[in-house]
């Protein structure tokens, strides 16, 4: 809140302009600037230059000025001496955050291709997504929130008329969006494809089934497939699918909307175990005549339920841990060995990547050893009953005897202890493209930003939880998630870039940013000034500072 004030100084009267505001810890501080003094001898009120300038700087006409310190003059006047307070602002407005946000969107091109692909939609799904990321919470609230950072009616976005926006967008508009987005980002590295699932209370969705809960929760599901670009970290496309359908079963569909959207694209993916299958890897062949080739470049992770991956770490396993085999990595290094092997059935052959860490073998291997002791002393201070428990049964052999004192002896299970560490510290990746084991660990590792994606669209955005009845409702909903997510996911990279998460998260930044207001003088809307944290901020994310709402 600004306000003006008189204080007598000695024999002089001046006049004072002060401000009130929260600093960067959240604790309450007040600005005081002298704008004016009153004439000893005629008591005339003479304001400085330097307030008239900042007025005028801040792109306030000078008739506002005028208007202003006049009705500073007939406030004071009858009173010279007592403290006299005046509003200047008819109203203010959060504006900082909303415009970070648009700002963002523009420079990664965002909002062009949105205003393309919905012509008439794209401000109200960009406010949507804004309130998504920035708020999280419900729907119905998000008129609220536009009402306190914009100005003029928003009245169109009630929650009715959000309900109206999610059912009237067509499969074909976020196709339109999709082509457009991809040729935007134009994303020549690794894609990343990951999937999730999405809880729902609602029985009406049509794709909402059980199936795995990745939370682990007892609720029907939809699964969101996501494709991330690992150079440009931006997400590129989304797709939802049933939710009980596994993840082997919905690369090929994913794959076949990717090639049908951007058919001259030439995508390199990379996945985790989840995606593995040996019908998966297969249907990534396709035949030319007499020629069979591969008909995307792929990285991919392989599980130890199968034998491929097995006798690979097997043929490795005696001699990876050499300087010559030792991998760099952040967290401490590990050891990674290549070799060429050919894929059944198949004359092509594929790079194969073993890795070893020995660290993460050590940590596993003492953290079991500690948790079957602890399982051993409960069974054998009291071990009625644990024989038919699953976790004791799993380790340990309880059997009943009359040689112990307590009528039981407790033995452990070696060979299951032996067999659980067997490939522990151990990862396979296969590559119809990459040689180099560096660069396809480092490759694979990047994947974990589309985890961190998820993450955010669950969490921050508030997307755990899908209450939407109709399935048109959910995927549309899930779509506005998605462009917020697109949003973060740029913000985060300038993040790491400059190192701005020592002292920030996105919240943080939100807050400070929140802080940029904008006042309505006699109608004439005028920025606040910036703090230096603000400014830092905006000039971090090469973003020039508002000039007016």
């Amino acid at each position: 809140m600004a306000v003006t004030s008189q204080n007598v100084e000695k024999k002089y009267c001046y006049i004072y302009y002060s401000k009130s505001y929260r600093n960067d810890d959240g604790n309450p501080r007040n600005n005081k600037t002298r704008i004016g003094k009153c004439d000893s001898v005629t008591g005339k009120k003479i304001y400085d230059d330097d307030w008239r300038e900042k007025l005028e700087a801040a792109g306030a006409p000078a008739d506002v000025i005028d208007a202003v310190a006049k009705e500073i003059e007939a406030l004071i006047k009858e009173d010279p001496i007592p403290e006299k307070d005046l509003k200047l602002l008819d109203s203010v407005r959060s504006y900082g955050t909303y415009y970070f946000y648009t700002e963002m969107a523009k420079k990664i091109g965002l909002l062009p291709v949105l205003q393309q692909a919905f012509p008439s939609k794209w401000t109200n799904l960009f406010n949507i997504a804004c309130y998504m990321s920035v708020c999280g919470d419900a729907m119905m609230y998000c008129e609220d929130w536009l009402k306190e950072i914009t100005r003029g009616s928003t009245s169109y976005m009630a929650s009715q008329r959000i309900s109206e926006l999610m059912l009237s967008i067509t499969c074909e508009e976020r196709s339109d969006f999709f082509t457009g987005w991809v040729e935007c980002v134009n994303e020549e590295s690794f894609i990343a494809l990951d999937i999730t699932s999405i809880s729902s209370y609602s029985q009406q969705t049509q794709g909402v089934e059980y199936g795995y809960n990745r939370d682990k929760e007892k609720l029907p599901q939809l699964n969101v497939c996501l494709l991330m670009g690992e150079k440009t970290r931006l997400p590129l496309y989304e797709v939802a699918y049933s939710g009980s359908l596994r993840d082997v079963e919905t690369l090929t569909s994913t794959l076949t909307q990717f090639s049908v959207l951007w058919p001259n694209a030439v995508p390199k993916i990379v996945m985790d175990k989840g995606f593995y299958s040996a019908k998966n890897i297969n249907d990534m062949l396709i035949t030319e005549g007499e020629t069979t080739k591969w008909q995307y470049d792929f990285l991919i992770a392989v599980p130890f339920t199968s034998s491929y991956a097995k006798n690979l770490v097997l043929q490795a396993k005696k001699s990876i841990e050499t300087v010559e085999n030792t991998i760099i990595t952040p967290d401490g290094g590990m050891f990674g060995v290549h070799a060429e092997r050919c894929w059944p059935n198949i004359k092509q052959k594929l790079h194969t990547f073993v890795y070893f860490n020995s660290s993460i073998r050590e940590t596993e291997k003492n953290e079991l050893y500690q948790y079957v002791a602890r399982l051993k002393m409960e069974a054998e201070s009291s071990p009625e009953g644990k024989a038919n428990q699953e976790e004791y049964a799993r380790y340990l052999i309880i059997r009943k005897s009359s040689v112990n004192p307590n009528g039981y002896t407790v033995n452990i299970r070696q060979d299951v202890i032996e067999k659980e560490l067997e490939y522990c510290g151990c990862m396979v990746l296969v590559s119809n493209y990459l040689d180099d084991p560096q660069e396809a660990i480092n490759i694979y590792r990047a994947k974990d930003r589309v985890e961190k994606g998820f993450d955010r669209m669950k969490n921050s955005i508030a997307l755990s939880r899908l209450f939407a009845r109709t399935d048109v409702r959910s995927q549309n909903k899930i779509f506005c998630a998605f462009l917020a997510l697109i949003i973060e996911s740029a913000i985060d990279k300038i993040m790491d870039e400059k190192h701005l998460h020592k002292n920030y998260t996105l919240e943080k930044i939100c807050w400070v940013l929140s802080g940029i207001k904008t006042g309505v003088y006699n109608g004439h809307t005028l920025l606040n000034p910036l703090s230096k944290a603000q400014a830092k901020l905006l000039k971090d994310f090469s973003i020039d500072p508002p000039t007016v709402g």
